[in-house]
């Protein structure tokens, strides 16, 4: 799922920065090499012509970048000094060919996910996480693999600023685990003035799914005026619907009325996940929501919850599509004679 934001922010920014739009795990299980580098120079061969990607012919050149190694998190050689590191440059969009805007440059520290080719030099790993660039990186002599990365990374989350302090939360932000020790660096972070800074922070907490976590959304959203989308919250409409705590549901309720699309729409999943019947006059409301795929959901989520999920009262989203009226009218009808009884509206404090 987290895949499909690399097409949905396309248009939006640099799509390296897509905050945990690659799982750092499975990248890391694929990679032959994970390390901390100094790039040390950068050399451009001459240009290699049209390369068809995806239908598209691109004009390119392949680049060799020689890097020193300063930390490994993981290697399948005892030892790696310094190392050839090439890929493809797409010459019109200036990135990497099928790839992110993020190209090695001489004298920079990055993060790289790296696999080894047939001829002994290494390419990147995956085409939108394979680099990522810090300022500096501080070297961490225990441990080793994803637990040794997640330390590096608390350590530049709590002693940098600016976009290193923004880069390792977004690296942290595409574990599937996060620690405790993770958890509690990044929660000062939370309360930060930058909102991408505090919503990515607020991301990786939601990693634990926790009803604290979600609270802290709640809070930050009701109080960000901006109408800008840090790219986090498209990260975190998919989180939200994974909640199923029904102690949630208060709060995922709430955040299906935010302003932001992606909020809507994963916390209106969290519910659909949860199914509680306390829920039934919630949905009933959101029937006339001005959002199409919000006023399905609400309606699918009422079939599945009250066990009415066949015929009209449970159409597919084409049946719905082709005349919504006459299934949002059947579940109005249903809730006028009946379902208002059945399912009384909670009695909030």
């Amino acid at each position: 799922m987290l895949l499909l934001l690399y097409f949905c922010l396309l248009g939006r920014a640099d799509v390296y920065v897509a905050p945990g739009s690659t799982p750092i795990e499975a990248v890391f299980r694929t990679s032959s090499l994970v390390c901390t580098c100094l790039v040390e120079s950068v050399n451009d061969d001459a240009s290699s012509g049209p390369l068809d990607v995806k239908g598209r012919s691109v004009t390119h050149h392949d680049v060799t970048a020689q890097v020193e190694v300063r930390d490994i998190f993981k290697s399948d050689e005892s030892s790696i000094g310094k190392m050839a590191v090439r890929y493809a440059f797409d010459e019109q969009q200036k990135m990497r060919v099928a790839g992110s805007h993020l190209f090695l440059q001489r004298g920079q520290t990055v993060l790289l996910f790296l696999a080894q080719n047939a001829v002994g030099s290494y390419e990147f790993a995956d085409p939108f996480v394979g680099a990522t660039r810090f300022s500096s990186l501080p070297a961490h002599e225990r441990g080793s693999g994803l637990e040794k990365l997640q330390q590096v990374m608390i350590l530049v989350v709590k002693n940098s600023s600016g976009p290193d302090q923004l880069s390792a939360l977004r690296v942290l932000l595409g574990f599937d685990h996060v620690t405790d020790e993770t958890v509690l660096a990044v929660t000062p972070l939370t309360q930060s003035a930058d909102a991408d800074v505090a919503l990515t922070a607020i991301a990786v907490q939601l990693r634990t799914k926790s009803l604290k976590s979600l609270e802290r959304l709640q809070t930050y959203l009701e109080i960000y005026k901006s109408n800008a989308e840090p790219l986090a919250l498209f990260v975190i409409g998919p989180e939200l619907r994974e909640i199923s705590d029904p102690e949630a549901l208060d709060v995922l309720e709430s955040l299906s009325a935010s302003r932001f699309r992606s909020i809507r729409s994963g916390a209106m999943d969290g519910v659909r996940k949860i199914r509680d019947p306390k829920s039934v006059s919630f949905l009933i409301g959101r029937l006339d929501d001005a959002d199409s795929d919000i006023r399905y959901t609400a309606l699918i989520t009422l079939a599945e919850t009250t066990g009415k999920s066949e015929g009209d009262f449970a159409p597919s989203m084409y049946l719905f599509e082709q005349k919504p009226q006459y299934y949002l009218g059947l579940w109005k009808r249903w809730w006028a004679d009946e379902g208002r009884q059945l399912y009384p509206a909670p009695n909030h404090p």
